[in-house]
């Protein structure tokens, strides 16, 4: 169990350095949902969980500094005491929504408190022409909430792995049938939130055309997905030759000028 319980932390460090290593999406349920089976001895069963989490918060994003959820810790957590359940997504969803809100609190106060304090010291080092104290206490403040945000992480799941099994195991199976009918439903959320931000009357026929292709025709989602690159070749190869023909006809303009 320690053993377990130690790989989890070493995941949940490597999701929180997504951004230290270059904004690698490491943190996103569809590849730490992966990792974390792979370390629980079901890869599969992870990722198909990490697939379904990343669909409900396709369109979560964070907006300057306002941090609403926490997808690493809920993610990873709520996959990991799932898989250690031998639970279904419903049973991960059960976990994962309030491990990400409880790392979202954690991540606020880190930003407001701990993280003030870093800069505030950075600064006054740099005042006195101290640099190289400066840069580390940027490296420290970069280190400091991922080590935080997975200890947190292991410690849940020390702590919970064997109430989740007893609790699967006390759960009457409709109930736990309930829960992955609502986990199937909530990736509709997923994808209202995302065209919530990027539908338009551009791209709305699109969105139709898709809903037509899938409905109506049953087209698959690979053949959707290649339809759409077609369609998004000719556009592109009409668009240029437009620009090109418009860009021809004002040349003799300026010429003349």
């Amino acid at each position: 169990m320690l053993i377990k319980v130690g790989l989890l932390f070493l995941v949940a460090f490597l999701a929180y350095m997504q951004d230290f290593l270059g904004t690698t999406f490491i943190g996103r349920p569809l590849v730490s949902g992966w990792i974390t089976g792979l370390v629980l001895g079901a890869p599969l069963q992870g990722l198909v969980m990490g697939a379904v989490l990343e669909l409900v918060w396709m369109g979560l994003m964070e907006i300057g500094a306002a941090i609403s959820l926490d997808i690493v810790a809920g993610g990873i957590l709520g996959i990991a005491l799932a898989v250690w359940a031998d639970g279904n997504i419903g049973f991960a969803l059960l976990f994962a929504l309030p491990a990400s809100i409880l790392g979202g609190i954690l991540e606020n106060f880190f930003y407001s408190k701990i993280n003030s304090a870093y800069c505030r010291r950075a600064k006054e080092y740099i005042d006195r022409g101290q640099l190289d104290k400066g840069a580390r206490m940027h490296i420290a403040a970069s280190l400091f909430h991922p080590l935080a945000g997975a200890a947190m992480v292991a410690l849940l799941f020390g702590m919970c792995a064997g109430w989740a099994q007893n609790l699967a195991s006390f759960l009457p199976p409709t109930f736990l049938h309930g829960l992955s009918v609502a986990a199937m439903l909530l990736p509709a959320v997923g994808f209202a939130t995302l065209l919530g931000m990027m539908l338009n009357k551009k791209t709305v026929p699109f969105f139709f055309l898709g809903f037509i292709l899938a409905a109506a025709l049953g087209l698959s989602m690979t053949a959707i997905v290649m339809i759409g690159c077609i369609a998004g070749g000719i556009m592109f190869i009409l668009l240029s030759e437009i620009h090109q023909n418009t860009s021809g006809k004002e040349a003799p303009a300026d010429e003349d000028f």
